[in-house]
């Protein structure tokens, strides 16, 4: 009876500190996000030396409110972008298709090799316009 008694107390001890261990892994997953939303929020061009904190807060908010909408024109941006170029290609022959596509690749080869020479610090967030080989900035 009293190797049960203390198994169990054992089990009740185990499952408190694996409960609260979760609690507390959940909670600093919300400030880690909430930490990544806010360096992600930036303010526009040359605004971070004028504004004020509650200035910078409002700013903020109203990034947030637009963002999904701004999301959605990306997106129908980018969609309309690819219909007119998949217009434009099919006016190539196939042979005029395949010299784009090598024009493409070697362009993009020389984009990485002279990205490859780039100290850190030098490296553009993006690097391609187009969004395909996006560089990641030095941390």
């Amino acid at each position: 009876m009293k190797q049960s008694t203390s198994n169990r107390v054992w089990i009740l001890t185990l499952l408190s500190g694996l409960a609260l261990a979760a609690g507390f892994a959940t909670q600093v997953a919300a400030q880690k996000a909430e930490a990544k939303k806010q360096r992600s929020a930036r303010l526009p061009a040359h605004y971070a030396k004028v504004v004020t904190d509650e200035q910078r807060s409002d700013i903020y908010a109203i990034q947030e409110q637009f963002e999904p909408k701004l999301a959605k024109a990306r997106a129908e941006l980018k969609a309309l972008v690819d219909e007119r170029d998949a217009a434009i290609e099919k006016v190539l022959s196939a042979q005029q298709r395949k010299d784009v596509a090598k024009l493409r690749a070697e362009a993009a080869e020389r984009r990485r090799e002279a990205l490859s020479k780039l100290e850190p610090e030098e490296v553009p967030i993006e690097a391609d316009t187009k969004g395909k080989a996006k560089a990641k900035k030095a941390a």
